[in-house]
């Protein structure tokens, strides 16, 4: 619906040009609401034979290659946060699941969610990854963090998601100009003009120059 309709769309379209690509729309939102993580599994349906021959690399103790990776699956939503941890969260799982019981840690009908130490650890490490992103992409810890650290929504991770939402509409319209600027110009979507005005100056910064200006514009990444 409105510019995310649009802009998945487009997307869809522009995937089904691509030679050897499968593309699948899902709607999170709708299949798995705020807390039904579990639903993830009719995704995971619709991808389980590719996701199977895809493999992954496996090499034994003597060097030999026993396997080979043959492709990827990604999966991102709008804006390849919150909803994208969740999901890859949970085909992370799915591999690892898969790798294991390939070397015989597990046996066929164990996965790794039967160990609570050792999922509890999976979880956090996901959950602690998404949190480190979203700090550096959007300036608030992960929402739905809950769904990647325990499998559903507590009341008090609503609570904190209804704050970061509320800390990023914030951050955004008054305070990712920069920012954006820095992507921008990193990224090469920025055209640097040597007669005009740089970013940095229209929003109140120094004009940065020579050394100074890129060992200052290196740190302004660095802690984004």
């Amino acid at each position: 619906h409105g510019g995310e309709g649009e802009l998945s769309a487009a997307y869809a379209a522009e995937m089904q040009k691509l030679p050897n690509v499968r593309y699948i729309s899902f709607d999170f939102h709708r299949v798995c609401g705020s807390s039904n993580f579990e639903n993830l599994e009719i995704l995971y349906e619709q991808i389980s034979e590719d996701f199977e021959k895809q493999g992954y690399f496996l090499i034994d103790v003597g060097g030999k290659i026993l396997e080979e990776q043959k492709g990827i699956i990604r999966s991102n939503c709008i804006d390849c946060l919150d909803r994208t941890n969740v999901t890859q969260s949970f085909l992370a799982q799915k591999s690892l699941d898969h790798q294991l019981r390939q070397i015989g840690v597990l046996t066929s009908s164990e996965c790794i969610s039967m160990f609570d130490e050792d999922y509890r650890k999976f979880r956090t490490l996901w959950a602690e990854q998404g949190d480190d992103i979203s700090l550096e992409y959007a300036g608030t810890h992960a929402l739905k963090g809950d769904l990647v650290r325990y499998g559903r929504q507590t009341l008090a991770g609503a609570i904190k998601d209804g704050m970061s939402a509320l800390s990023r509409y914030y951050l955004n319209n008054f305070h990712d100009g920069i920012r954006q600027d820095a992507i921008d110009l990193v990224s090469g979507h920025y055209t640097v003009n040597r007669n005009g005005l740089s970013p940095f100056q229209l929003n109140g910064f120094d004009s940065l120059s020579g050394m100074v200006g890129c060992c200052r514009l290196c740190s302004f990444i660095w802690k984004m």
